[in-house]
């Protein structure tokens, strides 16, 4: 029987307390939020594979714990609307992401997740265009590259970020 564990990445440490940090205000943010706004949206900007090992164990990674919080949020919510767009621009962890992603299906109606092989640097942009041309909506953008390369603080153009 194959390890599981061998094929998965090594979490961090500080990626586990970013872990940590937004399974506690991520569902938080959605339930002040919903009070005022019919519409929400979260975006990881830099998804990875979707599930790690720690500490000789699988864990979820940061689209997952989205996605488990967004599921509650919907069913508690069923008047709300909740789209989570995750951004990977590495095909393989991609594909791995869509695979760990499998066990959360189905998703209620009021729930959309879309995966998207993409730069982040280049995505960000034309994604905050939409949410500002359908219908603005609070949005939680989740920065977190590996290796430092953050596409939202180079030029003002991500200005627009702040009237979300």
């Amino acid at each position: 029987m194959e390890n599981p564990l061998v094929e998965l990445q090594h979490l961090k440490r500080v990626s586990r307390i970013k872990h940590e940090i937004l399974t506690k205000y991520l569902p938080s943010w959605a339930i002040i939020l919903v009070s005022k706004f019919s519409l929400l949206y979260y975006v990881d900007c830099f998804a990875g594979p979707g599930r790690y090992e720690s500490e000789g164990k699988v864990v979820d990674g940061s689209p997952v714990i989205a996605v488990n919080a967004g599921k509650e949020f919907a069913a508690k919510n069923p008047g709300k609307k909740l789209g989570l767009v995750l951004v990977e621009d590495d095909a393989a962890q991609l594909e791995r992401l869509r695979g760990s992603l499998g066990p959360t299906l189905p998703y209620p109606a009021n729930f959309k997740v879309v995966t998207k092989l993409a730069d982040s640097h280049e995505i960000i942009p034309g994604l905050i265009a939409k949410i500002k041309a359908r219908k603005p909506a609070p949005s939680f953008f989740l920065v977190d590259p590996y290796g430092g390369n953050y596409p939202l603080t180079s030029s003002r153009r991500y200005d627009t970020l702040l009237l979300l």
